[in-house]
């Protein structure tokens, strides 16, 4: 145990003293301050799923996005001023896609309310949960039960606060020779990183499904562009991409739907905001207008198709507008963005169970209060009208 307790504070007190050698900057870079070693996840079935002598070493690192381009700042309306300027350090789990317009519109919303904000994107939730636990980014946005995990397994000081993507756009690309999901068992699936989004989804969709995930490699490639790439060039044999981004790699004609994983799992708390239980204790003022203008930002995504589709055409310029047009209507038909929060307790239990079921989450958790504080979103709601829904 004293080794372990000795290899965990070697491990933070690197994330934190490279963090503080590096000023923050706010335009998103890959973070290079923090070490690799992810946070240790003893018992936890997702990480290891994934054989280790079934990743094939021939997978190149390919082109998969890692920053935002900038965006007028005339594109998002002025709102009421800061309690803070910050900075606040944010860090968005992936890549830019068209399913997180609404995170590139807070974050705009934030810099036009005149708070100095360091945002970034990373691929691995490990990396980010670092960052965080090290004191060197104050919230990110990205698979919720990762954070949970990383509470349970090393007591990590973390919450989730709120929810922006209630159900998931997620759907699983493969080759045109792969005629039913069936077809998958032996086959490679590539993902992000173990216990990311799309690496949990896919499975917990396709145990919906009845199909066994242990008969299937699952193999790290990278973010959503990073796997189609992968996909496209015959290299893995089956990927998650968000449902847009699906749309486009099937009119290449190398590709094809094969399951969509919102129509196998239903209601999913797939995305939201986990911070950092100093930053909560130390400016909850700050915080809880992040969480403001973070719930803001699902409200007008929901609500605003032109909005949202002309705010993509600005950050992805090369995503086909028929895509945009089908992918949100489709966000619109699963009720893909929460209005209040998200943080109902009936999706709040939904997540548990379906996570359990298909082993991403251990049975035995932390308490609920240990891991998620609703407090944020519940004075959102004594503020703004309450809508119908989550």
């Amino acid at each position: 145990m004293a080794r372990k307790l000795f290899v965990l504070i070697a491990i933070l007190s690197a994330v934190v003293f490279a963090a503080c050698a590096a000023p923050p900057t706010p335009t998103p870079v890959p973070p290079t301050a923090v070490p690799p070693t992810a946070v240790p996840a003893t018992k936890a079935p997702v990480a290891t799923a994934v054989p280790p002598t079934s990743a094939p070493t021939t997978v190149p690192a390919t082109t998969a996005p890692t920053t935002a381009p900038t965006v007028a700042p005339t594109a998002v309306p002025a709102t009421k001023a800061p309690v803070s300027t910050g900075p606040v350090r944010l860090i968005g789990n992936g890549a830019l896609d068209f399913s997180s317009i609404d995170v590139a519109y807070w974050e705009q919303s934030l810099k036009k309310m005149g708070m100095t904000v360091d945002f970034k994107w990373v691929d691995s939730p490990d990396t980010a949960l670092r960052t965080i636990i090290a004191g060197a980014a104050d919230a990110y946005v990205g698979s919720l039960p990762s954070a949970i995990l990383a509470v349970k397994n090393a007591n990590a000081n973390v919450r989730i606060i709120a929810v922006n993507n209630q159900a998931t756009d997620y759907v699983l690309l493969s080759k045109l020779e792969i005629n039913s999901i069936e077809d998958l068992k032996g086959k490679t699936i590539g993902i992000s990183t173990p216990g990311s989004a799309a690496d949990t989804i896919i499975r917990t969709a396709l145990k919906q499904k009845g199909f066994d995930p242990a008969s299937a490699r699952f193999v790290t490639i990278g973010g959503t562009s990073a796997r189609l790439t992968a996909l496209l060039a015959g290299q893995i044999d089956a990927a998650p991409v968000h449902a847009a981004e699906g749309g486009n790699a099937v009119t290449t004609g190398k590709a094809k739907v094969i399951m969509s994983a919102g129509e196998s799992i239903g209601v999913y708390l797939q995305s939201g905001m986990i911070a950092s239980g100093d930053w909560i204790k130390k400016d909850p003022q700050a915080v809880q207008q992040v969480v403001d203008a973070f719930i803001d930002a699902s409200r007008w995504a929901g609500s605003n198709k032109d909005g949202y589709i002309a705010l993509s055409k600005n950050l992805l310029p090369k995503l086909v507008d028929a895509e945009r047009v089908s992918a949100y209507d489709l966000y619109i038909k699963a009720k893909f963005w929460p209005v209040n929060g998200g943080l109902g307790q009936e999706g709040v239990d939904r997540l548990l169970k379906l996570e359990q079921e298909s082993g991403g989450l251990p049975k035995d958790l932390p308490a609920q209060a240990q891991w998620l504080d609703d407090t944020f979103v519940k004075n959102y709601i004594k503020t703004h009208a309450v809508m119908p829904g989550n």
